[in-house]
């Protein structure tokens, strides 16, 4: 019979956030399964690197770069057959970001003039200017660690694009019970397996945590009481993703008995 811990993992994968049924059939087709379980044994199949971040004036042609620069001015295309521009610039020079058949709305949105944005994809030359064209990634500066980084790529299919993919398995790997490790260590030393945290981070996942949960009858199924993310940083291996989660526990443990008595004086 199965754990009854182990549940979430064999809900649907339209459970997922933004998963409808068009999407969820092409992840059932591509993940060899329709459950959340499929997604989260759907390895990537190779990496981006994303962390090399010159100046504009430093960034060679042909490299991936993920850039920080200032959104200086719009050019729409006169005509559909050219593409729309932003012109984006850091103290050392500028690089026009170009948009072919692109929505004026959409990318006054994401890049409004005057703005801080980090933008990654790659440097091309174009009449001895420096240009990308339809960037990989668009963000805030808030939003640079997670885009200056190495991303996984996983195998897709036809109508099936790379960011919903990417999205639904990390929902998917959220879905993970904060299981202990039920192994002996030597005995899974012996046999050179990796342990939970190894796990994580051999998947590809970007982030592990810790869950405070009230107990009930079910092994880690009581409603959360809190949650705590902890980030996988570049570097990081079993060990010093362990001691961060163990640091995020000794937090979680007195704000959620905090939390608890608060609620219970209301």
């Amino acid at each position: 019979m199965r754990p009854e811990a182990l549940f979430p993992l064999f809900k649907p994968v339209t459970s997922l956030s933004g998963v409808g049924p068009r999407i969820g059939t092409l992840i059932e087709k591509t993940a060899g399964g329709g459950r959340l379980v499929d997604l989260c044994f759907h390895l990537p199949g190779g990496i981006i690197d994303r962390r090399f971040s010159p100046k504009v004036a430093d960034a060679p042609v042909g490299a991936l770069v993920t850039l920080v620069v200032r959104v200086d001015a719009h050019h729409p295309a006169p005509t559909r057959r050219l593409p729309y521009k932003v012109i984006c610039a850091d103290e050392t020079g500028f690089v026009t970001l170009a948009f072919f058949h692109a929505r004026e709305e959409y990318l006054q949105s994401v890049l409004p003039e005057g703005e801080t944005r980090v933008i990654s994809g790659r440097i091309e030359d174009y009449a001895g200017e420096r240009q990308i064209v339809h960037p990989d990634h668009i963000g805030t500066l808030d939003e640079l660690d997670d885009l200056r980084t190495v991303e996984p790529t996983y195998p897709l299919t036809a109508g099936l694009t790379a960011k919903p993919m990417r999205k639904a398995i990390r929902g998917a790997l959220k879905e993970l019970p904060d299981l202990p490790e039920w192994l002996d260590p030597a005995y899974r030393r012996a046999r050179d397996w990796p342990s939970w945290h190894e796990a994580v981070l051999a998947a590809g996942e970007r982030e592990s945590g810790c869950t405070v949960h009230y107990c009930d009858n079910e092994y880690d199924r009581g409603p959360i009481l809190l949650q705590k993310t902890v980030p996988i940083l570049q570097g990081d291996d079993a060990d010093t993703l362990a001691a961060r989660v163990f640091e995020a526990e000794c937090a979680a443990y007195p704000e959620a008995i905090r939390l608890h008595a608060d609620r219970r004086g209301q």
